[in-house]
């Protein structure tokens, strides 16, 4: 069974105080979402925001750490994902320095495939978050996403696709996605669409955030494509929303719900 899930960064400007928590959280479970991704915020502590989440019927699916945190703080990563009963850790993306070179694409990799194995032998999962940078072609044709996956293993490192993201890469999206069988159970997922010119520039076209469905992707390629690879969570994540952004999530909801995920 698929789910539907939220990113909590979406509805970051609601969560600034206990009290707009709560609220955000009662509409969100109004919606329907069950599950989150997100953090505890810095006013509460972990076991009040478990307690909270348990109280709503709510979960949340990973916990995030910054990749070089894992092996320093390997006993507070477990206690606190034995607490949020997941096995998923979340780390950030790459910093720009090593993005700038194949070199610098293979030292992180093997960063990220330490860092894997580390959790891996206290029984959780690494996830890394990419975006549109790492498919940056290099001089011997291979793009950053490649050497990632090469020189680290299934075992250690798994990744969470972003729709939005694999289109500005300027990849076809099913296809694409493909390239994560056996290295991923969650994507993210909003809509790709174009905003009117700003300017005289013919090429510079504007991109917009969209809800699910709004936009200009091919849904009904992409999530058949997903749920045949084995992706089980579909995780609503939209940076910024032109308009109110309760509706947005509300709206990527309901189209994932008739696009037959849900449960």
């Amino acid at each position: 069974m698929s789910n539907i899930k939220l990113q909590m960064y979406t509805l970051r400007d609601f969560t600034k105080t206990r009290e707009d928590f709560l609220s955000t959280i009662t509409k969100v479970r109004n919606i329907g979402y069950r599950g989150l991704q997100a953090k505890c915020p810095p006013f509460m502590e972990p076991t009040e925001f478990k307690e909270i989440l348990d109280n709503y019927g709510m979960t949340t699916d990973s916990v995030s750490y910054k990749l070089a945190e894992i092996e320093p703080k390997l006993e507070e990563i477990v206690k606190l994902s034995n607490l949020y009963g997941t096995t998923k850790v979340r780390v950030e993306a790459m910093p720009r320095d090593y993005s700038l070179s194949a070199s610098g694409f293979e030292k992180y990799a093997l960063m990220l495939e330490k860092g894997g194995k580390i959790l891996h032998s206290a029984g959780l999962k690494l996830i890394y978050h990419f975006h549109a940078f790492e498919f940056v072609n290099f001089a011997d044709g291979k793009r950053g996403i490649d050497i990632l996956l090469d020189n680290t293993t299934a075992m250690n490192v798994w990744f969470q696709p972003d729709i939005f993201w694999l289109a500005a890469s300027g990849t076809e999206v099913s296809e694409s996605l493909r390239m994560f069988v056996g290295r991923s159970d969650s994507i993210h997922v909003k809509d790709y669409g174009i905003r009117p010119r700003e300017d005289n520039i013919l090429e510079r076209i504007p991109y917009q955030y969209f809800p699910v469905g709004c936009g200009n992707l091919s849904w009904h390629r992409i999530i058949p494509t997903a749920l045949d690879m084995g992706i089980k969570n579909f995780v609503v994540e939209q940076d910024s929303c032109d308009g109110d952004p309760f509706d947005c999530v509300k709206i990527s909801f309901d189209n994932l719900t008739k696009m037959g995920i849900g449960g």
